[in-house]
């Protein structure tokens, strides 16, 4: 990831929509299967938040921008 944030290009080619999609899939089926995933509702909460700021189509390294406080 060093290669997208630290050089600032933020193009790695996954789309952050696509990583919320797959916390959702992950967070669900943990749901379902009653395991505990103390962290899966705060993490799906982070790439919701990210995923409406940024939009799905951002790439997914752009979520550093909102927790770094450089969203835009």
């Amino acid at each position: 990831m060093m290669q997208f944030i630290v050089s600032g290009l933020f193009n790695s080619g996954f789309g952050l929509g696509l990583m919320r999609k797959d916390i959702h899939t992950a967070t669900d089926l943990a749901k379902r299967l009653k395991t505990r995933m103390p962290l899966g509702d705060v993490l799906l909460k982070s790439w919701t938040d990210a995923e409406a700021t940024l939009g799905g189509a951002s790439d997914h390294t752009e979520i550093f921008r909102l927790l770094d406080g450089r969203s835009g």
